[in-house]
């Protein structure tokens, strides 16, 4: 599962002293949790440590704050109730600790790198984001299954993987700790990113989709793996804008009897033949479906919105039947080699 959390710089409201610019990126940041939140829907936890920091520091975007700041900087474009509907949202959020079973972790000479709080001048809230640091890596050693990935504030160094290492002395943990991590040197790597796209790139879009437990994390899934194969291939792209598809119950059902779920290898050819479909690749891998065997046959159509019915190789065994609309293609069934169904 993956599992997005935020330490304390990237939700605190700043001085109003700083300035409008600075305000005006922090509201990007909360704008960017709420879509990774809400639109996306991926797993968002908040530390109960952090949470309380924020509250007892004043620092919480609470109605007052954001309100006194949009008024004084001007900034009209954004709207206080839809501020307001993402930050109070997170006060309802799952308690990363509960999430975890883990409420306290002691431990001593944590490293860094790279170091993303050396010389953040925010003193205030280094030692909670570090406890919180400690907790994930922690986490990262008792469970493999899930992926972890930390939103901070106003990073712009290329490498947004952190090596982490710590001595840790005592854990308050209802999950079993080996004897070997206690009073040991524990290290490992954890993912971050101060944007959407950042974090987007980040996520695990197959382990979303092992995962998935509705026709949106499904949906989630492709969408994320064709945002991050358009970024890594073509630059950046608004995710509006990415190519509009409609995925069939019938589908996810195919998919599921022919064990694209769990099996890592088939489901990573799966998500590459999709992402071929959507971005028009590899054209050589599709044909059409005809009512008969000849390749002179008709290509069937489907009578409610004259949509062609295509076919496009996975590989020899395995391929992906879809109907090509106005609207995108709308996947209808992943067959094996001599199945030509395709459901209406």
């Amino acid at each position: 599962m993956n599992i997005v959390t935020a330490d304390c710089n990237s939700i605190s409201v700043p001085d109003i002293g700083k300035g409008d610019q600075e305000f005006e990126a922090y509201l990007k940041n909360i704008i960017d949790i709420g879509f990774i939140k809400n639109k996306l829907k991926i797993n968002f936890c908040i530390s109960e440590k952090v949470i309380n920091k924020l509250i007892e520091t004043d620092s919480y975007p609470f109605h007052p704050h954001l309100k006194t700041a949009l008024t004084t900087f001007g900034l009209t474009e954004y709207a206080l109730f839809d501020l307001l509907r993402i930050t109070n949202k997170l006060l309802d959020t799952t308690v990363l600790e509960e999430y975890l079973c883990c409420n306290e972790c002691l431990y001593s000479d944590l490293d860094l790198e790279p170091n993303i709080y050396q010389g953040n001048g925010d003193d205030q809230f280094t030692n909670i984001n570090k406890d919180l640091i400690v907790l994930l890596l922690l986490s990262i050693k008792l469970d493999s299954n899930n992926k972890y990935i930390l939103f901070i504030n106003d990073y712009t160094g290329g490498n947004s993987s952190m090596q982490l290492r710590c001595n840790l002395e005592d854990v308050d943990c209802k999950l079993p700790i080996e004897n070997d991590l206690l009073d040991n040197e524990i290290n490992g790597e954890l993912d971050f990113g101060s944007t959407a796209q950042m974090v987007i790139m980040k996520i695990d879009n197959l382990l979303l989709w092992k995962n998935a437990c509705n026709m949106m994390d499904f949906q989630n899934s492709i969408k994320i793996g064709c945002y991050k194969d358009i970024i890594n291939n073509s630059g950046p792209i608004e995710w509006e804008r990415l190519p509009k598809f409609e995925l069939r119950e019938e589908f996810v059902k195919s998919v599921i009897s022919n064990n694209f779920i769990s099996d890592v290898s088939k489901c990573k050819r799966m998500i590459r033949t999709i992402n071929d479909i959507l971005l028009s690749r590899n054209k050589g891998k599709g044909h059409a479906l005809r009512t008969g065997s000849s390749g002179n046959d008709p290509i069937r159509t489907r009578k409610k919105d004259n949509a062609r019915a295509w076919r496009f190789d996975i590989d020899y065994e395995y391929h992906i039947h879809y109907w090509i609309t106005e609207h995108g293609p709308e996947f209808a069934k992943l067959v094996v080699h001599n199945d030509t169904d395709i459901p209406e």
